[in-house]
C-alpha cells in the first residue's frame, strides 16, 4: 500500500526477494502515481524483472509526462483509474498520446458512492445503482464509450473495464475459493 516511490529501497529490496524465493515466471506489478519516478529508478526496477507498473493519471491531474520515463525499460504500461464521466473527453483526447507514451493497457474502475467520496460527487446529479455498494452509471456509461471510441478508431491499447458489481462478486467468489482450499485440510 502506498506510493512506491517513496519507499524505494525497500521496492528493491521487495522484487530482489522475490525473484530469488519465487518462480521466475511469477508476473510483478506496481501502482504509482508516477510523479517520483524517474528513468534511473524505472531501469532499476526493470532489471529487477518488474513486470508491469499501473499509473494513476488521476491523481496527478491527467498529466502523462512521468509515463514517458519508463517507456522502453517496463514492457507492460498501464494507466488505471476510476473513470470519471467528467473525465470521458480528457481521455479521448489523452489516447494517442498514451499510446505513444509506451501505455500498452487501461484500466477503468467504475466510481462507487462510499463516505470518503459523497461530499465530492453529491452534486454532480449522477445516478446511482443501488446494491451491496452503490455504483455511479455514468462511470460505467463513459466507460463503454471510451471502449467503443477506442475501437471505431482502431486505436492499438487494450482496455479493462472493471465494473464494481462483476468485480465484487468474482473477487469475493475467488477470496472465499482461497479460504476454503486451505481451511479444508484442517
Amino acid at each position: 500500500g502506498g506510493e512506491p516511490f517513496l519507499v524505494f529501497d525497500k521496492v528493491v529490496k521487495f522484487l530482489e526477494s522475490l525473484r530469488k524465493k519465487c518462480s521466475p515466471d511469477l508476473y510483478i506489478w506496481m501502482y504509482t502515481n508516477g510523479i517520483l519516478g524517474t528513468e534511473e529508478k524505472f531501469n532499476t526496477l526493470s532489471k529487477l524483472g518488474l513486470n508491469e507498473v499501473r499509473f494513476d493519471i488521476g491523481a496527478t491531474s491527467y498529466k502523462i509526462e512521468t509515463i514517458q520515463k519508463a517507456k522502453g525499460l517496463i514492457d507492460n504500461i498501464t494507466v488505471e483509474i476510476p473513470m470519471d464521466p467528467d473525465k470521458l473527453d480528457v481521455l479521448k483526447e489523452l489516447i494517442t498520446q498514451l499510446i505513444a507514451t509506451g501505455v500498452t493497457n487501461l484500466n477503468l474502475h467504475q466510481i462507487r458512492l462510499t463516505s470518503y467520496n459523497v461530499s465530492k460527487l453529491q452534486d454532480r446529479n449522477y445516478t446511482y445503482i443501488h446494491g451491496e455498494h452503490p455504483t455511479v452509471l455514468e462511470s460505467e456509461l463513459a466507460a463503454l464509450e471510451l471502449i467503443k471510441y477506442v475501437d471505431s478508431n482502431n486505436l492499438s491499447i487494450g482496455i479493462n473495464y472493471c465494473g464494481f458489481q462483476y468485480k465484487q462478486r468474482f473477487q469475493k467468489a475467488g477470496y472465499r475459493s482461497k479460504i476454503i482450499n486451505r481451511l479444508k485440510n484442517n
